[in-house]
């Protein structure tokens, strides 16, 4: 029995939807606590290699919480009472919203194929 609920566990907790947040709310807050500093300004990674790239592949909620409350790399730990749950929830939502960079291929200024 034990072993059943050791093997269901991951896919109940990860598998929690996180709740309503406003990307607006969070994009402002990304920007006050400065997260932009080490992951970039649209999360892409910082620019020296500082923070790890967040998107495209965005932790589920619960890993993003728990990797923002009890970090195990480098990053500081934001405690609910420095960084508060609704904000947390925020940021996540202005990180979901950010729409994906396009390939190289489809920017035309960058896509020398063909030309000679």
């Amino acid at each position: 029995m034990r072993f059943f609920i050791l093997l269901l566990f991951p896919a109940v907790v990860f598998g929690q939807d996180a709740p309503a947040g406003s990307p607006e709310r969070g994009h402002q807050a990304f920007l006050k606590y400065q997260c932009y500093s080490c992951h970039g300004t649209v999360g892409q990674g910082g620019e020296r290699g500082a923070g790890p790239r967040l998107l495209p592949n965005l932790f589920p909620w619960v890993a993003f919480s728990m990797q923002t409350r009890t970090p195990r790399q480098d990053m500081p730990a934001y405690r609910k009472d420095h960084l508060g749950d609704q904000d947390l929830a925020d940021i996540y939502a202005y990180l979901r919203s950010v729409k994906p960079s396009p390939a190289v291929a489809n920017i035309p200024q960058l896509n020398f194929e063909g030309r000679r």
